[in-house]
């Protein structure tokens, strides 16, 4: 087995107890993410304006093929990056410092794949596996979705409809660049006007609802508590992520100007002539 140093910078390996296993040089390959930055106001601080940018992580860069017995040393933050049916990445352990609190290396490899650990070279299809589900008070009947193993909602890509199994409403997504996003949520529903929809919704008794969205960035959706006591809204982020929103904030966002009524025009008659002559309408 060989490890590659996809990195800047020569990596130390130490064991638990602090000694050295082995050095890395770096190869010559640097694997990187994709980085750009949105200004915003910047802060003053003791007169001076101090810059600050928002940073929007892209597609991974400089990261070779899958080799057989090779595995790839890259940074944390492309090894979360990089797709994820990639399992010949491991990234730096924990950092290690001597008793003057000098680093001296870092304490074995992480990983943060898919699956039971890395592989290297070329791995086969990923096993589907139920990743969320609900079932019925009487567990007669529910609700299934599976997809890849190591998939984690919302992810985007394809949903599809597989019907009953064993008495179970099976569902299947497919890991694709779609702008759609998979979501699996209790009682819910998609507020009118946003880039979402219902996929499927089903009641599970005991007032239990489980309901699969389909969701764009910018989607909006109403999430309600036990016996619709209480209430939740959440949107889909750009990047993918579920945020909650306060109800305020929709409220605000959903309301209509409506016109202000125009007066009557006055009758035509005796008494709006006098008016009239008055200077009062």
């Amino acid at each position: 087995m060989e490890l590659t140093n996809l990195t800047p910078h020569e990596i130390v390996v130490v064991g638990h107890d602090g000694r050295h296993l082995l050095t890395l040089p770096p190869s010559g390959t640097v694997a990187r993410v994709a980085t750009t930055e949105e200004s915003l106001p910047s802060l003053a601080v003791d007169d001076q304006e101090i810059p600050v940018v928002r940073p929007t992580m892209g597609d991974v860069e400089g990261l070779p093929e899958p080799q057989d017995d090779v595995i790839y040393v890259v940074s944390r933050l492309v090894a979360e990056a990089a797709p994820r049916i990639r399992r010949d990445l491991v990234c730096p352990g924990p950092l290690v410092r001597d008793d003057a609190g000098r680093p001296i290396g870092c304490r074995g490899l992480s990983y943060v794949g898919r699956g039971t650990g890395p592989v290297a070279g070329r791995v086969g299809p990923v096993p589907e596996v139920v990743i969320q589900s609900a079932t019925s008070t009487n567990g007669r009947w529910g609700l299934d979705l599976v997809a890849p193993e190591g998939t984690e909602l919302p992810a985007e890509g394809r949903l599809e409809d597989l019907g009953k199994k064993a008495g179970r409403r099976v569902f299947r997504h497919i890991p694709a660049e779609t702008g759609v996003w998979t979501i699996f949520a209790g009682d819910a529903e998609v507020v009118e006007g946003t880039p979402a929809t219902v996929a499927v919704q089903m009641g599970l008794q005991s007032y239990r609802v489980a309901t699969i969205l389909r969701v764009r960035p910018g989607g909006v959706w109403r999430s309600f508590g036990y016996k619709r006591r209480g209430s939740w809204y959440h949107m889909l982020t750009p990047d993918g992520r579920v945020e909650e929103v306060p109800a305020h904030v929709i409220a605000r966002a959903m309301a209509r100007p409506e016109a202000c009524p125009e007066p009557p025009e006055p009758e035509e008659n005796v008494m709006a002539d006098a008016l009239r002559r008055a200077g009062l309408i």
